[in-house]
């Protein structure tokens, strides 16, 4: 009888860390699951709109481009090809356009926030868990080096922001 008492007791501390390793590895969808629906697309659309109107009102390029060009710098910096990952400097030299004003430089390090970045890119599926997060600067000073993160902190000197 002391024997089952044992092994009982032990699968509960074994389901126990089974549950804590669960949430803990699963954590942001948990919540995301839990407070979805809090936040509308227009609330969304508001905050850009503000953003792009009072903070940054002399930008040539509208939230939507900057937007774009945020998300292509991620693609960027994500690139694979043929199995091996790396980054697309010449895709990063495309989208800097130098036609770009200081406020909209800004406005493009601005849409690019906060990203989940794992080492090598944007962490897929449970490495979530193992991500750090990352703005535009730390994801430039990680992915580039030499002339390539020159051109970056050279292209961004004018705004507001220095990578």
């Amino acid at each position: 009888m002391k024997d089952l008492s044992k092994i009982l007791s032990n699968y509960k501390l074994v389901g126990g860390f089974a549950l804590a390793f669960l949430l803990y590895f699963f954590y942001d969808e948990i919540t995301r699951f839990i407070s979805g629906g809090t936040v509308t697309v227009a609330d969304e659309l508001d905050l850009f709109e503000t953003v792009e109107n009072e903070v940054y009102p002399n930008s040539n390029r509208t939230r939507l481009e900057c937007q774009i060009i945020a998300n292509g710098l991620e693609d960027a910096f994500d690139f694979s090809s043929y199995g091996f990952y790396g980054t697309d400097e010449d895709a990063i030299k495309t989208l800097l356009d130098p036609s770009i004003n200081a406020d909209g430089r800004s406005l493009i390090y601005t849409t690019f926030g906060i990203r989940k970045y794992d080492g090598v890119g944007t962490p897929i599926g449970f490495m979530n868990a193992f991500s750090y997060e990352y703005n535009l600067s730390q994801w430039s000073r990680a992915e580039l080096e030499g002339q390539a993160l020159q051109d970056m902190v050279t292209y961004f000197a004018p705004s507001r922001f220095t990578i």
